[in-house]
C-alpha cells in the first residue's frame, strides 16, 4: 500500500522540510499587525426568515446535530480591503460578508450562526470540528500571527457558538491543524505539547458539552471520549499528530512513534462501546485518502492504514465518521481487503470562502434511539449575493435524501451513490455544484476533475485510487 508515496518520500520530505523549517522559522518573527476589526460580538435581528429555511431543511420533528468546521475567522478582516491581500490590508472589493479568497469575518460567521440558530433553535448537540483562525499567516502573506493570536481566534470562535447556542445544547470541539501555533506544528510528545494543548482546551472548556475528565484529556492529549445517550459514543480524535505537514511529524518521515498511542486508545473506545452493544459516532478534523482536486493526500500513509483497518475492523460500531479539513462537501468509502465498503467519511465544507466555495453550515439527521445517521441539509450563504444585498441570505443548498436518494449513509449505501454520480453525468453535475457549495457552475468540470473527485470518493487506498483513474481519465 502506498507504494508510490514511498518512491517520493525522500525528495518529497526534503521540499517539505525545507519550505516548512523557513515558514516555520518566519513564524517567530515578530508579527506585522493591522489593527483588529472584528472584535465585536456582533448580534443581529432581520435575518433570514426562520420559517423559509425550516421549510426548506424539512427536519420538522426530526432529531438532528450540527456540523460546522473550519471556520477560519478572521480578527482582521476589513471590509474595503484588497482581496489579493486577504481582505486585511489594501484598497479594493472586500466585502461585509467575506470574499472568495479571503476568510470569514465575524460579523458573517455571528450572523449565520444567529439565523441557524433561529430556525433549528434545538439541536441535539454541535460538532465543531476545528480550524478556528484565519489563513492570513502565510509568511508570503500580510499578516504573520503569534500564539496569543492563535489563540485569541479560538477564543473568539468559541464566544460564536456558545452565543448562538445556549448552554443547553452541547459543544463538542476538536483540535485542527490550524489550531497549532506555528501553524501545523504540535509536538508530537513533551511538555510543549501539553502546554499547548492545555491553552486550547482552557478555551474549549467553555463548550457545554465538554466534561472535566474530557476538557482534562484534551488539555494532555488533544482526544477525548463523551457519552451521547444510552446508545452512542462521541470519540473524538486528534489526527494533528499525523499530519504530514506538521514540521515534528515531517522530522521523523511519518515514522517516528514518539506520539502519544492514539490507536491502543481508540480500540479501547470500539471495544467498550461493542460489549456495552453501542455506537461510536467517530469525529475527526482530517479525513484519511486523497483530495478531490488533486493526486496528493496528507495523512501519514502509516496511520492511515491503522485507521482503515481499525474502522473496517470495527465498522459494526462505528459505521459512519465526521470529519472536515478539505473545504469541500464530499465523503470517503473505506473498503476491506476485497473491496466491500465498510465505513463511510461524511466531509463537511468549511465555514470560509477561502478556497473558492461558499460557506456552509450542515444539520445532520440521526436516529437518536440506534445512533443511525439518516442524511444532512446543507445550509450556506451565498457571499457574492450577500455582499450585493448587504444581507446575509442563509439557504439550504440540498437535503441529501432527496438528493441522492439516501435511507442512511451507511458504507454501502454511499457507495451505491458514488457509482450512481459515475454512472450519471448529470447526477454528477449536481454533485460537482455541492462540492464547491455552489459557487460553480454544474456543468463546468472536465474530464480531469471529475475523474479525481468520483476517485476520491471511493477510494482512500491507493491502488483503488490508481485503477479508477485509469478507468476515468483515460
Amino acid at each position: 500500500m502506498h507504494r508510490l508515496w514511498d518512491n517520493i518520500m525522500p525528495l518529497r520530505e526534503v521540499v517539505l522540510f525545507l519550505t516548512f523549517f523557513v515558514s516555520w522559522s518566519m513564524c517567530y518573527k515578530t508579527p506585522r499587525h493591522f489593527p483588529r476589526t472584528q472584535t465585536d460580538q456582533y448580534t443581529f435581528e432581520g435575518l433570514t426568515s426562520p420559517e423559509l429555511i425550516q421549510r426548506s431543511a424539512g427536519l420538522e420533528d426530526r432529531s438532528f446535530f450540527i456540523v460546522i468546521n473550519d471556520v477560519h475567522a478572521d480578527l482582521w478582516f476589513k471590509t474595503g480591503s484588497d482581496p489579493n491581500q486577504r481582505c486585511v490590508n489594501g484598497t479594493g472589493t472586500a466585502g461585509v460578508f467575506g470574499e472568495h479568497v479571503c476568510d470569514t469575518p465575524f460579523y458573517a460567521l455571528d450572523a449565520a450562526l444567529q439565523a441557524t440558530a433561529k430556525a433549528f433553535p434545538n439541536p441535539d448537540f454541535m460538532l465543531y470540528l476545528g480550524d478556528a483562525p484565519p489563513h492570513n499567516w502565510d509568511p508570503h502573506g500580510p499578516i504573520l500571527m503569534d500564539d496569543k493570536d492563535v489563540i485569541d481566534s479560538i477564543d473568539r470562535v468559541i464566544g460564536s457558538l456558545t452565543v448562538a447556542y445556549p448552554e443547553t445544547v452541547p459543544v463538542f470541539p476538536i483540535l485542527g491543524n490550524h489550531d497549532t501555533y506555528p501553524e501545523e506544528c504540535l509536538p508530537l510528545k513533551g511538555k510543549a505539547r501539553t502546554d499547548w494543548l492545555g491553552r486550547v482546551g482552557d478555551c474549549y472548556k467553555r463548550c457545554s458539552g465538554m466534561s472535566d475528565d474530557s476538557v482534562a484529556t484534551f488539555k494532555e492529549y488533544g482526544w477525548y471520549t463523551e457519552s451521547l445517550n444510552d446508545s452512542t459514543t462521541l470519540v473524538v480524535m486528534n489526527t494533528v499528530y499525523y499530519d504530514m505537514m506538521n514540521v515534528y511529524v515531517m522530522l521523523g518521515g511519518c515514522s517516528d512513534r514518539t506520539a502519544p498511542d492514539q490507536w491502543t486508545w481508540l480500540e479501547d473506545q470500539f471495544l467498550a462501546a461493542r460489549a456495552e452493544g453501542k455506537k461510536v459516532l467517530l469525529a475527526l478534523h482530517r479525513p484519511v485518502g486523497y483530495y478531490s482536486n488533486k493526486i496528493e493526500y496528507d495523512f501519514c500513509p502509516h496511520d492511515s492504514h491503522l485507521l482503515e483497518n481499525l474502522l473496517v475492523e470495527y465498522s459494526d460500531v462505528v459505521p459512519v465518521s465526521f470529519a472536515g479539513h478539505t473545504h469541500r462537501d464530499e465523503w470517503r468509502i473505506i473498503r476491506d481487503e476485497l473491496g466491500a465498503p465498510s465505513h463511510s467519511i461524511i466531509i463537511s465544507p468549511g465555514a470560509t470562502g477561502y478556497t473558492l466555495t461558499n460557506p456552509g453550515i450542515r444539520l445532520v439527521e440521526w436516529n437518536p434511539s440506534t445512533g443511525e445517521i439518516i442524511g444532512w441539509t446543507q445550509l450556506y450563504w451565498d457571499i457574492d449575493l450577500s455582499n450585493k444585498y448587504d444581507y446575509l441570505d442563509l439557504r439550504v443548498g440540498y437535503r441529501a435524501a432527496e438528493e441522492y436518494g439516501l435511507l442512511n449513509v451507511n458504507a454501502t449505501v454511499m457507495a451505491d451513490v458514488s457509482q450512481d454520480l459515475v454512472d450519471d453525468d448529470r447526477a454528477f453535475s449536481s454533485f460537482y455544484s455541492h462540492l464547491y457549495v455552489e459557487n460553480v457552475e454544474p456543468e463546468s468540470w472536465t474530464r480531469s476533475d471529475r475523474a479525481f473527485a468520483l476517485c476520491s470518493i471511493q477510494h482512500v487506498d491507493e491502488a483503488g485510487y490508481n485503477k479508477c483513474l485509469e478507468e476515468l481519465d483515460s
